[in-house]
């Protein structure tokens, strides 16, 4: 079963905002081109600034820097020419960074604060420990500034857990970035996501029948579990929404045989606060064995693509769930022949993969 969220639509008009950049420096940026790609993305950032933006450029490598303070989203030429001429060296001071550009955050001078963070992987010098590196998030949240993080690398340094959580506490959403074809593929549309927020403390919770339902999982999300108590207590803290942004859920059911087609197998209710008004909002539906398909080959094209990369997943790391399986019905699920970045992937996994069934 596929449980699926979608962000609203891009508003007519956005509010202004007052933008942070923060960009890594260090010299792992000049493996596979990530200083390239960071500046593919922030002058595509640029580009969607309007004249009563302001916008800042933090930099961080051994040392930290201020290399352009504010300035409208209309001039932004000196800064496009600093990015242009940057040459990355030295070490990975992550903390100093994220505490520079919070200090400039604070001026915001009333507008909407947004900061993007371009990190390559963790810190090397000062305080590097996961705790401290994020000390200054958890310092500076309440002031309500909204933090993407955007990943580069594809090897080496690069640290997908500690950019997650980066953008969890920042209070913002996270992305990863290979190259400049993501990049690219970013910048048309999903962009928008750092100027505009939709949502704040978003969360999902999927009730299900007993009497309909024998047993189910929810496959992966381990580290976004949130307690059934703690689902409409607004005081804690929970995911950010923007622009264009979808979450999608894959649970596996076992139901009972007497289930039938007008039995309501669960409820999806989903709650936040508006990012505009504040005010909480909840919304359920609920959803029958009516709605679900009679076989995997009777479902949508998006759907076995989603059921396909979240068995490749299992299989990778030889989930107890996925004893017996192969990648064959990986192909499977994609339709057979696979090309491009997935044909890619999967061939790449052939030698790396051992089948596996305990019994």
């Amino acid at each position: 079963m596929r449980v699926g969220v979608a962000a609203a639509d891009l508003p007519a008009q956005r509010d202004t905002v007052s933008l942070v950049v923060v960009l890594d420096t260090s010299g792992s940026m000049l493996s596979d081109n990530r200083i390239g790609v960071a500046r593919q993305l922030i002058n595509g950032i640029l580009d969607r600034l309007t004249a009563r933006d302001r916008v800042a450029l933090v930099t961080y490598g051994s040392t930290v820097q201020v290399a352009q303070p504010f300035v409208s989203g209309a001039k932004t030429g000196g800064m496009r020419s600093v990015v242009g001429e940057i040459y990355p060296d030295g070490s990975t001071y992550v903390e100093g960074g994220i505490r520079k550009a919070y200090e400039l955050a604070a001026q915001a001078k009333g507008l909407p604060s947004r900061m993007v963070v371009i990190p390559d992987g963790v810190g090397n010098l000062g305080a590097t420990g996961p705790d401290s590196i994020l000390k200054p998030l958890d310092e500076n949240a309440v002031r309500g500034t909204v933090l993407t993080a955007l990943g580069m690398g594809v090897s080496g340094n690069y640290n997908d857990v500690m950019l997650e959580t980066l953008a969890n506490r920042g209070n913002g959403t996270y992305h990863y970035i290979q190259d400049r074809a993501e990049a690219a593929e970013f910048l048309g549309e999903a962009v928008q996501g750092i100027l505009v927020e939709v949502a704040r403390d978003a969360r999902v919770q999927v009730e299900f029948n007993p009497e309909a339902v024998r047993k189910y999982r929810l496959i992966g999300y381990e580290n976004r579990a949130v307690k059934d108590s703690d689902f409409r207590d607004d005081t804690l803290d929970f995911g950010e929404l923007g622009f264009a942004r979808d979450v999608t859920a894959l649970y596996e059911l076992r139901l009972f045989d007497e289930a039938s087609d007008e039995d309501i197998l669960a409820t999806a209710r989903l709650r936040w606060r508006d990012a505009l008004t504040q005010e909480v909002v909840e919304v359920e539906e609920g959803i029958t064995l009516g709605e679900f398909s009679a076989g995997i080959g009777d479902t949508a094209v998006g759907f076995r693509l989603a059921a396909g990369v979240a068995e490749f997943a299992e299989l990778m790391r030889k989930s107890y769930w996925a004893q017996c399986g192969d990648l064959a019905s990986v192909r499977g699920l994609f339709g057979g022949e696979v090309e491009g970045d997935l044909g890619w992937m999967l061939a790449g996994a052939e030698p790396l993969f051992e089948g596996y069934c305990e019994k």
